[in-house]
């Protein structure tokens, strides 16, 4: 419909202007809008788009707050599982206990397998016959402890009989260089010098071992493993089994 521009007079017939008061007429709004949302909705209908029923506007609004509540529920409980993970290997690789409880793991293993175990054990401690399996039960025992050297006759003559005339002049030796330490005892046969300062981890690990004996018989034992600190070699290894 069109209206005259002038005094809004409506054009019933196909005039250009206004008999009233000589206006030009044009489109009305009311007629323009119309002619849209005509043409919209047939638009609509031929590309297959179903027109969005009235009331459904606020749903769809609501829709999408809850699809971004989700992406942020998600989101943090990705951020919370990766914590846990983090806790978990931090738990079970980097801390003291761990260390220690890996040194025995690696023991076990290098037996079960048949390869070196003095990486992971001192000198004096004796290995199994065999290992066929075996299993960490937990820690019994931690401790800290102070640092003690102890040396003997044996080890004397091994390394040091070139250097040091008699294994006195080598007790000696390490008197004056571990001025600070305390003699605990000190004989013929052995000496044993304690930190008054320095400390150390000390565990007790208790584990489940599958042995064979001497004989070639399969055998259980409950197994308590001492690992200590070892400063020289940086890393902690295996000092005593008991069973």
């Amino acid at each position: 419909m069109k209206v005259c521009s002038n005094c809004g007079t409506e054009n019933e017939n196909k005039n250009l202007y206004c008999g009233t008061c000589g206006g030009k007429f044009e489109e009305s709004n009311d007629s323009v809008m119309e002619v849209s949302l005509t043409e919209t909705a047939a638009a609509e209908e031929e590309i297959g788009i179903e027109p969005i029923a009235e009331g459904t506007v606020a749903p769809i609004v609501a829709a999408k707050k809850l699809s971004n509540t989700v992406k942020i529920a998600i989101g943090g409980g990705a951020f919370v599982l990766i914590l846990v993970i983090l806790a978990f290997v931090y738990s079970h690789f980097y801390t003291v206990n761990a260390k220690a409880e890996g040194v025995v793991n690696d023991y076990l293993h290098a037996m079960k397998n048949g390869e070196s175990t003095d990486a992971y054990k001192e000198s004096g401690v004796d290995d199994f016959i065999n290992v066929l399996d075996y299993k960490f039960l937990s820690v019994k025992e931690k401790t800290r402890e102070p640092d003690e050297i102890t040396v003997d006759e044996d080890m004397y003559d091994m390394f040091y009989a070139e250097e040091y005339p008699t294994f006195e002049d080598w007790k000696q030796s390490l008197k004056d260089a571990f001025r600070d330490w305390e003699v605990v005892y000190d004989d013929s046969f052995e000496m044993l010098l304690r930190s008054k300062t320095d400390m150390h981890d000390k565990f007790t690990l208790l584990y489940d071992v599958d042995l064979t004996n001497g004989l070639g018989q399969a055998i259980y034992k409950k197994v308590t493993f001492t690992v200590m600190y070892n400063d020289s070699e940086d890393t902690y290894k295996v000092t005593s089994i008991d069973y």
